[in-house]
């Protein structure tokens, strides 16, 4: 009996669901399959391991500025020490190896701050000019040349130039070599005095036309030199002092 009446009251049920779904326009079968439901999409976030742009050149630009500050080998960014100490310090930095840092960056640099030097001696009207030779320990010359100027009423020092003199060592040679940096840096007509030692080649190349002052530290150990070789007394004294004094 009861499955009589629940038989009886499913077929009632199941009309009254047809009459309301016909009169939506959405006539359904009694035994069609509910929608399934649609599974679960996972958005999975991944956190980015890659270190930012801004964040990568500052810390290229600081390895750069180490190499031409402290003078290190280049040889430095290979060395395993140095890899383990950069990974320390940040594991996501791809350190840049010797050829990158000698062909890219360092050049890179070095026309920055040649932009900014020159623009400096553009807006300067006068320059003075210390140079020097000295011998490097494969017995090979160069030739140093450095400028001083104010500029924002501060005094101001900047090396234009350490080259090579591979020819002979005679005082037209040695004014070419400077009147080649004077031209490059377009402060031919800016320089007003330059300042060198006592060497005979020095004082020859003042064939430049510019009034040329001799470093005061060398002479006073030239006189000194020459004292202690003209007077054998002297130079028993001085050599009985327990240093030796240099002035240049």
């Amino acid at each position: 009996m009861k499955s009589k009446h629940f038989l009886q009251f499913y077929e009632k049920n199941e009309n009254n669901q047809n009459t309301i779904n016909e009169s939506q326009g959405e006539l359904s079968s009694p035994t069609s399959e509910l929608p399934r439901k649609r599974p679960y999409q996972f958005q999975l976030s991944l956190t980015s391991t890659c270190l930012p742009k801004l964040k990568e050149k500052s810390i290229t630009k600081a390895l750069v500025e180490m190499i031409y500050e402290d003078l290190q080998p280049l040889q430095i960014v290979e060395n395993k020490g140095f890899i383990k100490y950069t990974h320390a310090l940040n594991s996501e930095y791809k350190l840049h190896n010797r050829k990158t840092l000698s062909e890219k960056l360092l050049q890179d640099r070095y026309h920055e701050a040649h932009t900014a030097v020159f623009n400096k001696l553009k807006s300067t009207d006068y320059l003075a000019v210390t140079t020097n030779m000295w011998s490097s320990d494969s017995n090979k010359c160069f030739l140093t040349i450095t400028v001083h100027f104010i500029y924002d009423f501060k005094l101001c020092s900047q090396t234009l130039s350490t080259a090579e003199i591979k020819d002979t060592h005679s005082a037209i040679n040695i004014a070419n070599a400077i009147e080649i940096v004077f031209n490059e840096w377009v402060i031919a007509n800016k320089v007003v005095t330059i300042v060198s030692d006592n060497a005979t080649n020095m004082k020859k190349s003042d064939y430049l036309k510019r009034r040329n002052h001799y470093c005061i530290a060398h002479t006073l150990n030239l006189a000194v030199l020459d004292s202690k070789r003209g007077n054998q007394r002297y130079g028993r004294f001085v050599g009985q002092m327990p240093f030796n004094c240099y002035f240049h």
